[in-house]
């Protein structure tokens, strides 16, 4: 990059405007301090662009769920099918604050609903798999633990998500975020989002 090095660098870069970033930088790395994305952030808020040091809103979703054993979850066609899982999350809240924790089956960019069925999808010679059919749509109450805190919410007619709002200490977590069928089954909400309110 020779003498143009300095133009590319971040810090060099701000201005009012600047497209919102988002910083991933680990606490325990040796070679950048982490005081240096708050710094990021105060000079890019000082001149009126957006900056998180972390994700928000964060999705999380059931590839990223620990259950001790291969199950058919950590693939879409979990979430199409509606497979049976149990399991949790590991998860870090970085600030003592009250969040909003969305639960779902389906990602929001689908534009179904939790309980939605659809056909399976057209093979297709560009496609080396194609997706089975949703068939499940017995789906009637969403559960949230975490930090110590329960909640329920049943799952109504046409409802694409199922929304908690709780007070969070900070701290490290395991999570569990789980859709109920009729028979009572555990499933996990294949997609979570948890945004800092």
């Amino acid at each position: 990059m020779g003498d143009r090095r300095q133009e590319n660098l971040p810090a060099q870069n701000i201005k009012k405007g600047s497209p919102h970033t988002i910083v991933f930088l680990g606490k325990e790395d040796h070679l950048i301090p982490a005081s240096i994305a708050g710094n990021y952030k105060v000079k890019m808020e000082a001149v009126g662009s957006r900056c998180n040091p972390y994700e928000n809103p964060t999705k999380i979703c059931s590839h990223d769920m620990i259950i001790g054993r291969y199950c058919p979850i950590w693939h879409q066609n979990g979430a199409i099918t509606g497979e049976q899982a149990a399991g949790s999350w590991k998860i870090e809240f970085v600030e003592d604050s009250e969040y909003s924790i969305t639960l779902r089956r389906f990602p929001r960019e689908s534009g179904l609903a939790i309980n939605d069925v659809f056909p399976a999808q057209e093979k297709r010679v560009e496609l080396d798999q194609t997706a089975p059919a949703g068939v499940k749509n017995d789906f009637t109450e969403a559960r949230l633990y975490v930090a110590g805190i329960t909640k329920s919410l049943k799952i109504k007619e046409g409802q694409s998500e199922v929304t908690f709002k709780v007070k969070v200490p900070a701290g490290k977590y395991d999570m569990e975020a789980r859709l109920i069928d009729t028979d009572n089954r555990i499933h996990p909400a294949y997609y979570v989002y948890i945004e800092k309110l």
